[in-house]
């Protein structure tokens, strides 16, 4: 990709830094999966594009800030998410405009 067409997402961004282990599914590049800092081993969705989250398991879903009120007031899971997501490329960004 050339990188003047792309930026950051913001909460790929915070899905890092709260440790929630985001990787990129296959193929689609602004999709993603993370550690859910909910209760239990699953995983929740993010949609990078669209700057939101969702975990169908805890009923839970939103935008960054509500992501990281989420991750704050669940306690810290037990392990890393079960599987793995293979991908390249410009991942994690979004199309600027």
């Amino acid at each position: 990709c050339r990188s003047g067409q792309f930026r950051p997402s913001a909460i790929v961004t915070a899905a890092r830094r709260l440790k929630l282990n985001p990787m990129p599914e296959t193929h689609v590049l602004y999709r993603w999966r993370a550690r859910c800092p909910g209760r239990g081993r699953h995983g929740l969705a993010i949609d990078a594009h669209l700057e939101r989250f969702h975990c169908d398991v805890c009923g839970e879903s939103g935008d960054v800030k509500q992501l990281r009120t989420f991750a704050r007031r669940s306690r810290p899971d037990p392990g890393p998410l079960k599987g793995g997501w293979v991908g390249g490329g410009c991942v994690g960004l979004r199309p600027l405009g």
